[in-house]
């Protein structure tokens, strides 16, 4: 699993202008990509986008996604083929 966030600096864009390289990048590391829409600035004050990027997060976890596997420390050598095995939530070994 692969969380993408839209760029625009909290203030800008959308993850619908991101579906091309979600795709993209859902082919290449041949597994899924959430990309979350989450409030902007200046219409949603400090902390909100980070709120909503952190609740993205956590729900990846809840769904038993590896921490390491989401924001990988080496992407060219921690991608999963598969995902997790259902129940396992410990932290895997990314290098």
């Amino acid at each position: 699993m692969c969380l993408l966030l839209h760029g625009g600096t909290y203030t800008s864009g959308s993850a619908f202008g991101f579906r091309s390289l979600a795709g993209a990048l859902a082919d290449a590391v041949r597994g899924r990509v959430l990309t979350p829409d989450y409030r902007l600035a200046p219409e949603h004050r400090f902390p909100a986008a980070l709120d909503d990027v952190h609740a993205a997060y956590t729900w990846l976890l809840d769904q038993r996604a590896a921490p390491c596997h989401v924001v990988p420390r080496r992407a060219t050598s921690c991608w999963p083929a598969t995902p997790p095995a259902p129940g396992s939530r410990s932290p895997c070994s990314c290098g």
